[in-house]
């Protein structure tokens, strides 16, 4: 299961992936503060992507992927 928006800030999330738009969570006062959206480690993934069943999850994991090289990148020497 998800986290409900009352419980997200509690658990500080590093990186947050939405299915939709940053911005429905952005503008939530109860959600400003995690770090993650201070820090921009936000990603807004296709909507039906997360969300239906089905042969989407390609596309999913080269959305997931390609976020989470932007947000970290690999050291010098690690590859």
């Amino acid at each position: 299961s998800f986290p409900s928006r009352r419980d997200a800030p509690a658990m500080e999330s590093r990186a947050i992936l939405v299915a939709g738009s940053v911005r429905a969570i952005a503008d939530d006062p109860r959600l400003g503060s995690l770090k993650a959206l201070k820090s921009g480690r936000t990603a807004e993934i296709v909507p039906d992507v997360m969300l239906r069943r089905g042969v989407r999850v390609d596309v999913l994991i080269r959305e997931v992927y390609g976020f989470l090289g932007r947000t970290n990148p690999p050291k010098e020497g690690s590859e």
